[in-house]
């Protein structure tokens, strides 16, 4: 598409949604947040794209028209980095350690299709194979439960087109450190961390 006198070039940031699924497999969903469409892509899709640029390390550059350069103020926006979904399905043993190893304290549970169906904390799936742990005089470290059976449902989970200002209202009145975004369809498309919106204000400035 050639260019036009009233287009912008935006940076897009990147996001990757990793989900450990019930066999333990790991699969990897990297996104955008696309300021025409108003909503999530995938990295692929917008690079397929006529208004493409270029892109970097984590980020991708596309040209749009300038009024829709402009950021809409919504949750979206903020998401960024890396953030893990667990299988309802999978064993709470598995589970626990790929929270561990990430050190991240909750993280949202999903079905087969990444719909968001719980939200489980590191503590509860330690809590939950130790007990069965002890059941069995500690023979086996390995347990029968599944995440499912300790997540906590149902979950505060924010729309990724919420206003990032009653996004931040809903968090500190709740004591939120980290909220499920998801899109129309109940997927799973990031974390909204706290610090995200430190990094909002940083950059209006």
């Amino acid at each position: 598409m050639p260019p036009h006198d009233e287009d912008a070039v935006v940076t897009l940031r990147e996001r990757e949604r990793v989900t450990i699924d019930a066999e333990r497999e790991k699969t990897t969903r990297t996104t955008v947040h696309c300021p025409i469409e108003g909503g999530t892509q995938t990295a692929d899709h917008c690079r397929a794209c006529p208004r493409f640029e270029s892109e970097s390390s984590s980020a991708l550059s596309c040209r749009v028209p300038a009024a829709t350069a402009v950021p809409r103020g919504v949750v979206g926006e903020l998401l960024s980095g890396r953030s893990f979904c667990l299988d309802g399905e999978l064993p709470v043993g598995p589970g626990a350690e790929v929270l561990e190893r990430h050190d991240i304290a909750a993280a949202p549970v999903v079905d087969d299709h990444h719909v968001l169906v719980g939200m489980v904390t590191t503590q509860a799936l330690m809590h939950a194979e130790l007990e069965e742990a002890q059941l069995r005089g500690f023979g086996s470290l390995s347990s029968t439960s599944e995440v499912e059976d300790v997540m906590v449902t149902p979950v505060t989970s924010f729309a990724e087109t919420m206003p990032i200002v009653e996004a931040a209202r809903i968090m500190t009145e709740r004591g939120l450190s980290s909220v499920p975004v998801v899109d129309a369809h109940g997927e799973v498309v990031g974390v909204l961390e706290a610090h995200d919106f430190v990094r909002f204000v940083a950059r209006s400035r």
